[in-house]
């Protein structure tokens, strides 16, 4: 539990304290006293109904936004309830009542109001560091040609008019459009400072259609192309009237930008992903490794999880485990531990596979045997830099801000 529900919880139950006037003093209390009483109580109750019942059967992770609507009203309710508190007492109200009614859901409330401070820091912090993440993902498209060639495929074809790198010169949505010769397209839209990904999809004839986790999905009809035009004709879901014509878009052709990464010359090489499936009755568990070859020795990203079979898993958080350092038995090498395991050893691929050892917090070993192929596929980390070790480093602390991975979790291990 964070400091900011520890302060919500406390300040939901200091408003119970009104009802103290209310049942056990010999003068009517205000009326406003009865609005943080009777605002508590149905809190209190909603609380309990949240955390009991709601909460255990939610699938993945909960996120509670009604908590800051709660307590900017839970603020409310207390202003009201210390005014009325101070009217009852010019009435003769005992002062014992008025400071213990007034003076703990006080301590609560200040509480609160500071954790809500630092929230609204940390929140604008983390908003900068998305924003880098984007930018860092964008560039790392077009780091070079070959990169970029890597990702989106080829991007050149000497009968395919449409296929290339389109650049948006009047409209509005997408800002660009990456069509490789599989006819395989690539939107982009701009977010802050630079330009976030809206989707991939295949051109379906004429019609493209891109679908992103919180943008609504987007139809479009390529209207004309030519060698060095493309017009994109956006179509809505619902009937388009007469006097308001479809919206138009039209891009240029142009070769992709190029962002060359510059660094240090202790470039560092990338090993593969290596993984290991393991069945119990309703669920699978996965372990996968993504390792390079450092300078002074290897780096690892490490995914340890297991969700239900038969679903789709959300919320799987990767472990960066970082640089790891020479261990007792040879070839072997030990990696920062994890929230779940308090050492994490691994040695260098042989025949395309990789021996993990995993200890966890109780003591107990796991060994596994490690085989090359890829379960959970992720831009961020085909994407990583691999000029020095510093910056994929730091590649990795910014992108890896709020990143989980999503698997459809199969119902029997395939072969």
């Amino acid at each position: 539990m964070s400091q900011y529900e520890i302060f919500y919880n406390l300040a939901i139950l200091s408003l119970l304290l009104f009802w103290v006037p209310i049942v056990r003093s010999s003068i009517r209390p205000h009326r406003l006293c009865y609005i943080p009483a009777v605002f508590g109580t149905l809190t209190f109750g909603y609380e309990m109904y949240i955390r009991f019942v709601v909460a255990p059967t939610a699938v993945g992770a909960m996120i509670r936004v009604d908590i800051f609507l709660i307590s900017l009203l839970v603020l409310i309710a207390y202003a009201l309830g210390a005014a009325g508190l101070i009217r009852s007492r010019q009435q003769g109200l005992a002062n014992i009542n008025f400071f213990t009614v007034l003076l703990i859901p006080l301590i609560a409330i200040t509480g609160l109001g500071f954790q809500a401070l630092n929230i609204g820091k940390e929140t604008a912090a983390l908003g900068k560091l998305l924003d880098t993440k984007n930018k860092l993902l964008f560039e790392a498209m077009f780091r070079d040609e070959e990169t970029t060639r890597r990702y989106f495929g080829n991007l050149v074809s000497e009968t395919k008019s449409i296929v290339g790198h389109w650049r948006l010169i009047e409209g509005r949505l997408p800002s660009r459009l990456v069509i490789n010769d599989d006819e395989k397209a690539w939107a982009f839209y701009r977010c802050a400072d630079t330009e976030c990904l809206l989707g991939a999809a295949p051109l379906e004839g004429t019609r493209l259609t891109f679908t992103h986790r919180v943008i609504p999905v987007k139809h479009f009809e390529v209207k004309e192309v030519s060698s060095g035009q493309l017009i994109l004709v956006k179509i809505s879901e619902e009937a388009q009237p007469a006097a308001n014509p479809p919206e138009t878009m039209t891009f240029v052709k142009e070769a992709p930008p190029a962002y060359q990464s510059k660094g240090p010359a202790d470039a560092i090489k990338y090993l593969g992903s290596f993984s290991h499936l393991k069945e119990h009755k309703q669920h699978i568990t996965v372990t996968q490794l993504w390792m390079w070859q450092g300078p002074n020795g290897p780096l690892a990203v490490m995914v340890y999880n297991t969700p239900v079979k038969g679903r789709k898993a959300e919320f799987i958080i990767p472990w960066n485990l970082g640089e790891g350092r020479p261990a007792e038995k040879p070839g072997e090498y030990e990696f920062a531990p994890t929230e779940r395991f308090k050492q994490v050893r691994a040695g260098l691929p042989v025949d395309s596979k990789v021996e993990l050892s995993l200890e966890n917090k109780s003591g107990k070993m796991e060994t596994l045997i490690l085989v090359q192929k890829e379960h959970l596929f992720d831009d961020t980390i085909s994407l990583a830099p691999t000029v020095s070790v510093p910056r994929w480093r730091e590649w990795f602390q910014t992108v890896f801000t709020g990143h989980f991975f999503s698997w459809n979790v199969p119902e029997v291990l395939p072969d």
